[in-house]
């Protein structure tokens, strides 16, 4: 758990470094994480957070070119603003965006 949450400091910590010019370790693996088109790579990833540290790794995530299927997963989220980040994305599915017109929050039924 405590690895885990090092991981999110890291990423949110070097971002913007100068001295890594851009390119931080872990950049490299969000991007697997959200090209991967298996899902379960991300519930392994985040296995043992914090809701809060799970849902700070997911924003993080969702600024990232996502695949198809980690949208679709990610659209089903219990949480309503990746939900709704995940309707904004302009590479959702139109079969995932149908569904969310029904989704219980009215934020992510407007997305």
């Amino acid at each position: 758990m405590k690895r885990n949450r090092l991981k999110i400091c890291h990423i949110r910590n070097t971002a913007g470094s100068n001295k890594l010019k851009g390119k931080h370790p872990a950049k490299k693996t969000v991007q697997k994480i959200a090209l991967s088109k298996d899902p379960s790579v991300l519930e392994k990833y985040t296995m043992g957070m914090k809701d809060e540290e799970r849902l700070d790794f997911i924003k993080i995530l969702l600024d990232y070119d996502l695949s198809a299927e980690m949208l679709s997963y990610l659209s089903r989220d219990k949480d309503k603003e990746v939900r709704e980040r995940a309707a904004q994305n302009p590479k959702t599915p139109i079969e995932i965006l149908k569904l969310l017109v029904g989704d219980e929050d009215q934020w992510v039924r407007n997305s």
